[in-house]
């Protein structure tokens, strides 16, 4: 099938035995799509990239002819359950989803990949699915558009194995030829929450700029989930709406004065399914961090640095927790106009290539991997930040059976010493194989690391030492040298290559 999107009809035509296809007198245009699909295989789309990432757009000039734009398909697996009301009978006519979890910067977001209907016995069977990992989540359609005299409610989804919300719900991974049954789960019918209140500064200046975020509460790091549906008026105060039942932390950041220093707050409670007034928060004035960049390498320092900036996330993995600022200036100076009290770590992002950062020193210690204590009010300096143009880069391919499907595995580079298994980890990184299992990580630190494939891991697993402990078993170990690039395949541990199907290529 090929589309192109001010058409409204597409170009069908069937392939022959072995697969290939012609489609002939097309006109010249440069955003053509084109997918193939066949019953018993996941359907597939040509230049298809891991999401949120669109499919590479096929480019054809007037006369042109263009070969092999091959597709290759592979067959497809199902999920299938029963989804039950909360008494344990069947649940008919519920709305269940295959949704593939993607990363948009630091937040995961949620991809539907196929729908079903329950039938009068509750039975689902979501099918056409590839190789992956899976949430499976089923909502009541009655609720689906539902509101009250404040306005319309947006019930939470349930999540298998019967939770509201996707940070405690079971993934659930399909290898090639291994599909999943008895997925069964009871659907929670829960009225989502209003929280509301206001954003204030210490000294009772209005603010001229505010943000609030609400995130599923974690101890140990950030949530993968961000509440963000938030409307926040100029003089401070701040709704949160739709709020599914559990615990929560709502951090905010505001300024009085834009040269001055960014203020923070935050509020941890509880949400089961009762709204919530008067939440306030008063902002305090953040850390003040500055310091001096030091540039070590061959190349020269880059004539523009203007979209290079010095963070200070916080040590749990947040991204809120410091002004946006920190723009590396002209002098090599930099300065983050406030950072919440708690551990932060420094960090340098929007770097061109090659460089990427070496080490941060505090008062001749270096810092680089040790999370540094932030009180309200402090004024950070002597801060020394290193970068350097020697970058490793680690090249290999994934070794598995003949026609596994490699772009569903994930590689992890960390390193044997557990002491760096840290969210927001310079030593933790993930690659997305190719259609033929080639990957490549740049910018690891020196050290020893183990280099690991699976396809039950995602970026929210980097900073979870269970996991990593877990994928130590039949990973591959590599050391790096600074500035040191290396080929080295990895090979798919048996349990985990399951009994792959053949790929039907054209």
């Amino acid at each position: 099938m090929l589309t192109r999107p001010d058409r409204p009809y597409a170009w069908v035509t069937i392939t022959d035995a072995d697969g290939r296809y012609e489609i002939v007198q097309l006109e010249g245009f440069d955003n053509y799509m084109i997918s193939a699909s066949k019953t018993g295989y996941a359907p597939r789309v040509w230049g298809e990239k891991q999401l949120p990432e669109v499919p590479t757009p096929i480019k054809l000039a007037d006369g042109q002819t263009l070969e092999n734009i091959d597709v290759a398909l592979v067959e497809q697996l199902w999920v299938s359950g029963r989804i039950l009301d909360s008494d344990g009978t069947p649940f008919a006519g519920a709305v269940v989803s295959a949704l593939r979890p993607v990363f948009v910067g630091d937040r995961r977001e949620m991809v539907t990949v196929a729908e079903i209907i329950t039938n009068d016995k509750g039975e689902y069977r979501l099918f056409g699915l590839p190789a992956g990992q899976y949430y499976i989540s089923a909502v009541d359609p009655a609720f689906l558009s539902t509101g009250d005299h404040q306005g319309p409610l947006v019930y939470a989804a349930t999540f298998y194995p019967g939770v509201a919300s996707p940070e405690g719900a079971t993934r659930i991974t399909l290898e090639p030829g291994q599909p999943r049954d008895n997925i069964d789960f009871p659907l929670a019918i829960i009225k989502p929450a209003r929280i509301s209140g206001k954003i204030t500064s210490y000294d009772n200046q209005p603010l001229f700029s505010g943000a609030v975020v609400m995130s599923p509460f974690r101890a140990d790091r950030a949530a993968s989930f961000t509440v963000t549906r938030v409307d926040i008026r100029p003089d401070g105060n701040y709704e949160f709406f739709n709020v599914p039942p559990g615990r929560f932390i709502i951090r905010s950041r505001g300024e009085t004065d834009a040269e001055g220093v960014t203020l923070f707050g935050s509020f941890t409670l509880n949400v089961e399914g009762r709204s919530a007034a008067g939440v306030d928060m008063t902002l305090t004035p953040g850390a003040r961090v500055e310091g001096l960049i030091a540039w070590e390498g061959k190349a020269p320092k880059p004539a523009n640095v203007s979209e290079a900036r010095v963070r200070a996330p916080m040590a749990d993995g947040s991204m809120f927790g410091d002004a946006l600022t920190g723009n590396i200036t002209a002098d090599d100076t930099f300065l983050i106009r406030g950072a919440m009290v708690g551990a932060h770590l420094l960090r340098v992002e929007g770097l061109p290539e090659p460089w990427h950062l070496k080490a941060v020193y505090f008062r001749g210690q270096d810092v680089t991997d040790i999370p540094l204590s932030f009180r309200a009010g402090d004024d950070i300096r002597s801060l020394r930040v290193v970068l350097t143009d020697q970058t490793t880069r680690l090249d290999g391919r994934v070794i598995s059976s003949e026609g596994d499907d490699f772009e569903s595995y994930r590689i992890v580079a960390f390193p044997v010493n557990a002491l760096y298994w840290r969210p927001a980890s310079r030593h933790i990184k993930l690659a997305r194989p190719d259609r033929e299992g080639r990957f490549s990580i740049t910018g690891l630190p020196p050290a020893i690391y183990y280099l690991a494939v699976s396809r039950s891991v995602d970026e929210s697993d980097l900073s979870e030492p269970r996991t990593l402990d877990r994928l130590t078993g039949g990973a591959t170990t590599v050391q790096l040298a600074e500035g040191e690039r290396k080929i080295q395949d990895v090979r798919v541990p048996r349990r985990a290559a399951g009994s792959a199907t053949g790929l039907k290529a054209r």
